[in-house]
């Protein structure tokens, strides 16, 4: 489930705010900084040449709690107090600055709501570092995290199929043309 979710957020934001730079608006500096960390560990799958890497690993090196919290909770491009004073005297009218103030699930992700995503994916993630870790669960947890599994990856794989089949706008085109 955890990298189904993020080649949906991949796909979603690579077609609704263009290839580029849609990363670096979805997370704060420090979860930034981490993940910059980890990349410039993974040598193997992010080898670097002429000081760029090959291959964007970063969403591959985001951690469970964030690959949730990019649905539920994060502002795309509200990253600091700084970014949200910034959108507020840019704003037109309180519409437009109510929009940019909401979090992604208000923008992107309504439909994640009527599956309690956030509830659902704050369960398993101890489970999920518990198992990853060698850790042991019992019967009940076991059983309420497949549920919840089966929950999430038929609804993730149905938005991710929506998305697949939606038409790229123009802009991704251009982006996605200069690399």
């Amino acid at each position: 489930i955890e990298n189904l979710l993020r080649s949906f957020i991949i796909k979603h934001f690579s077609i609704s705010e263009g290839v580029s730079s849609w990363y670096n608006q979805l997370l704060d500096s420090q979860t930034s900084n981490k993940v910059n960390q980890r990349k410039y560990n993974e040598n193997l799958f992010s080898h670097i040449e002429e000081g760029k890497h090959l291959v964007d690993t970063r969403m591959w090196l985001t951690d469970f709690d964030v690959l949730g919290k990019m649905i539920y909770s994060h502002s795309f491009g509200n990253l600091t107090s700084a970014d949200l004073i910034e959108r507020i005297y840019e704003a037109e009218n309180l519409d437009e600055l109510k929009h940019i103030a909401h979090p992604n699930i208000v923008r992107y992700f309504e439909s994640f709501k009527d599956i309690d995503f956030q509830k659902k994916w704050e369960y398993l993630e101890p489970i999920r570092h518990k198992v990853a870790h060698n850790g042991f669960i019992n019967l009940a947890d076991y059983q309420q995290a497949l549920e919840y599994l089966k929950e999430l990856i038929s609804f993730i794989e149905e938005k991710d199929n929506e998305k697949i089949n939606n038409k790229v706008v123009k802009e991704s085109y251009v982006d996605i043309e200069k690399r």
